[in-house]
């Protein structure tokens, strides 16, 4: 079979009732805020990803055609923090909090919602109530935080 040479008609602005384009400005779009995120890493390759699939009929004159396009973007990068949590010794319920070290150690649970009213607790060896924090010179019931 010779080679012949194709006579193409394709105007790709106009391709897909103009949806080709539309989505390859969006995928060009999706690869420029990602590189301008300060979440991922600069220099991380991107790339926007063509696929068109013809499936002719059986007198090859007419082809029906499927167009994906898809983006391959760099991922955010991880975020690191830590946790402190434990059951409240006056309600029972487990608390969590977010645990700033760069306050001098503060931990707050200000954002932890009680329920009960104050409980009656069993003494600790050194005379205060177990869980006791509103006693402990180590608590401000104001805002909630424990200083440790």
């Amino acid at each position: 079979m010779s080679k012949q040479k194709v006579q193409s008609f394709i105007n790709l602005e106009t391709l897909a009732g103009g949806t080709f384009a539309e989505k390859i400005t969006e995928a060009l779009a999706q690869v420029a805020e990602n590189i301008q995120n300060p979440s991922t890493k600069a220099t991380t390759k991107r790339q926007i990803n063509v696929a068109i699939k013809f499936t002719p009929d059986k007198t090859r004159q007419l082809a029906s055609i499927q167009i994906a396009i898809t983006t391959k973007l760099a991922a955010t990068e991880a975020i690191d923090t830590q946790m402190i949590m434990g059951v409240n010794a006056r309600t029972g319920q487990l608390e969590i909090a977010e645990y700033d070290s760069q306050i001098r150690g503060q931990m707050s649970f200000s954002g932890i919602t009680q329920t009960e009213e104050k409980a009656e607790l069993a003494p600790d060896n050194d005379g205060t109530a177990a869980g006791d924090l509103e006693s402990s010179e180590d608590f401000d019931p104001e805002t909630g935080e424990i200083f440790v």
